[in-house]
């Protein structure tokens, strides 16, 4: 996984602006749509999905999450109710 060394805006797959941080794990659905450039040389990272989610995560990365492991958000919106979600 890629890790972004500059912040960048781009918009998520429904349509809506979201706003990356440097130093942000570049979630999976951005792949291909950020520059080199913007992105940290050789970062290894361990799989999103062998961390243990916490508040800190963004509510996209907790959803990116949530559909790798095939978990069924409902009508889960807050940060919380998504947590709990996952478990």
């Amino acid at each position: 996984m890629a890790r972004l060394a500059a912040n960048v805006v781009l918009r998520d797959p429904l349509g809506s602006p979201v706003v990356l941080v440097a130093g942000q794990d570049l979630p999976g659905w951005a792949d291909g749509l950020v520059g080199a450039h913007a992105l940290k040389d050789d970062v290894r990272s361990e799989p999103a999905e062998a961390q243990a989610p916490d508040g800190s995560w963004s509510i996209a990365r907790l959803r990116e999450v949530a559909a790798a492991r095939g978990v069924d958000l409902g009508k889960a919106k807050k940060k919380t109710d998504i947590l709990t979600a996952l478990g």
